[in-house]
């Protein structure tokens, strides 16, 4: 396996931890044996997004008696084997990523094969209960997704899980206490120290300034109710278009970035700027409001993202079904506030009226999920 993509910060904190996920990767895709079938599409997306290819021997470390977690599995399995060349090596097609107006957009094969779940309910409450039955990251079968494990303190361990279905460089999920049992929900003070340490992480870790950590409420196409946090590293050439404005340090100047509402969080005040953040959209949701929200995590401070909730039916319209042929997005969630929009299809930007239409689109879709009410 190739060494992977080249940090936009090389600090020892951030290759070390790179180092521990490519060697994950490489433990995944060489040396295990009897592994749940789910571990190979961990495997073909992580690898994939890495730029290189997966061996096709891999098809044979499966236990094929755990059976396909989800349809969608053997689907991507199906066009697994169709895609073994004859040197044996896995060719699924690479993310293509294009850049039209001011957004990126990204149609991502192996991505649009994840299972909704709770993604594109139009009922399902900030605060909904967790429930062990559901997928979840305590579950054996994520046993091996682990590739790093910190111990906070006595009551907070962080394991790092990959993301199954990757859609950026070192994809990771940060899940507190794993197998506790947290719902997707967070609590400003009784989760503080969650909060805390999520922030360290961040800031304060020795990861550069190039680490970020990010957070999909329910509500937000959260799709699995257990707590986790979103991670990834910039690397060079996977430029995000939130980055320019907040490296010129004009975030506010422009709007908020596609939405009205939106914050920055100053690097002096994250915790607590961030928590009362929370505490008002979670008091919004406890008067009755269909609310959510997502965040942005840097090193320079905090981005917040006040939402419509994913039922929103104007929202909803403008996302439209998945098979809808002017469909952009199977929803906004974090990565798309950040101006880098997941396509379920390719799209032609060589066709200028094509392209017209969809950044239209685009922006339409930003302003349905713009909360008309003032969060203050």
């Amino acid at each position: 396996m190739k060494q992977g993509l080249e940090l936009a910060d090389k600090t020892k904190g951030a290759e070390r931890m790179t180092a521990d996920f490519q060697s994950g990767l490489r433990d995944i895709a060489y040396n295990r044996e009897k592994q749940h079938p789910s571990m190979i599409i961990t495997a073909l997306s992580n690898i994939n997004i890495m730029g290189d290819y997966l061996p096709a021997s891999i098809f044979n470390t499966v236990n094929y008696t755990y059976g396909f977690e989800v349809e969608d599995d053997a689907t991507v399995f199906g066009e697994a084997f169709k895609r073994i060349d004859k040197l044996g090596f896995v060719r699924i097609p690479r993310p293509d990523r294009q850049k039209a107006g001011e957004f990126s957009y990204q149609h991502n094969f192996l991505r649009i094969c994840r299972p909704q779940r709770n993604a594109r309910l139009s009922s399902v409450a900030l605060d909904k209960p967790f429930n062990g039955s559901d997928f979840n990251y305590g579950i054996k079968e994520v046993d091996p997704e682990v590739f790093a494990t910190n111990k906070e303190s006595e009551n907070l361990t962080l394991d790092f899980v990959y993301n199954r279905y990757a859609f950026v460089p070192y994809h990771f999920l940060m899940v507190p206490n794993r197998g506790s049992g947290h719902n997707q929900f967070l609590d400003p003070y009784k989760d503080r120290e969650i909060i805390e340490s999520a922030w360290r992480f961040v800031h304060d870790k020795g990861l550069g300034q190039g680490v970020r950590l990010c957070f999909n409420s329910l509500g937000a196409h959260a799709s699995v109710n257990d707590l986790h946090f979103q991670g990834f590293f910039l690397v060079k050439g996977w430029e995000l278009p939130i980055e320019k404005y907040l490296s010129e340090e004009n975030f506010e100047k422009k709007d908020g970035f596609y939405m009205d509402g939106v914050s920055f969080i100053p690097l002096g005040d994250a915790v607590n700027g961030l928590m009362d953040s929370i505490s008002r959209i979670n008091k919004r949701h406890r008067d009755g409001e269909k609310i959510a929200y997502c965040f942005y995590m840097t090193p320079k401070g905090i981005v917040f993202f006040p939402r419509k909730h994913q039922g929103d039916q104007d929202y909803f319209r403008m996302i439209g079904e998945v098979n809808d042929p002017d469909a952009i997005s199977t929803g906004f969630a974090f990565y798309e506030l950040l101006g880098e929009i997941l396509t379920p299809k390719e799209i032609d930007f060589k066709d200028e009226n094509m392209a017209k239409r969809v950044i239209e689109r685009t922006r339409k879709t930003f302003g349905a999920l713009e909360l008309k009410v003032n969060l203050l």
